[in-house]
């Protein structure tokens, strides 16, 4: 069968390159590096991952992928930003998640006493909680910030 190219199965030449770049994933930063400043890698999709394999010569499977990227959750390496579907590596414990609406940046953090603050107000009214996602979306400082729109501030 056929890539996306014409060649069988391979994706990964100079032409689709030139592709990659003229039109990047959404999540990505015209910043030089493709990263918004002073921020990592942005978070990936199984997809964008999977795309990237291919061009690196090895050809994953999705369910490879999700494989690998459900045992990286398990050993606290990669979070899942729900919001997203997509991917990044932990900076550190667990996090919280702030996701820019206007560039995508995706800040992680620290979760410290929160997670159990939380687990025990849940605790309190009958509830375990297994799993805790917390995500947060809006405007990075570097993003303009829409004047109709209201923010949930720090008191």
């Amino acid at each position: 069968m056929p890539g996306r190219l014409g060649r069988p199965g391979i994706c990964h030449d100079a032409q689709y390159r030139q592709i990659r770049q003229a039109n990047p994933s959404p999540r990505r930063s015209a910043a030089p590096g493709g990263y918004a400043a002073g921020t990592g890698p942005p978070p990936l999709s199984a997809y964008d991952l999977r795309s990237l394999s291919t061009e690196r010569h090895e050809r994953l499977y999705a369910p490879q992928v999700y494989r690998a990227l459900n045992e990286l959750i398990a050993q606290g390496k990669v979070l899942r930003i729900e919001t997203l579907n997509a991917f990044c590596a932990i900076r550190q414990g667990p996090a919280a998640v702030g996701i820019c609406q206007h560039c995508g940046q995706v800040e992680q953090i620290d979760m410290g006493d929160i997670k159990s603050a939380l687990g025990h107000l849940f605790a309190q009214r009958g509830f375990l909680i297994d799993r805790l996602v917390v995500e947060g979306s809006g405007h990075c400082c570097q993003c303009p910030l829409p004047s109709d729109k209201g923010a949930i501030s720090a008191p």
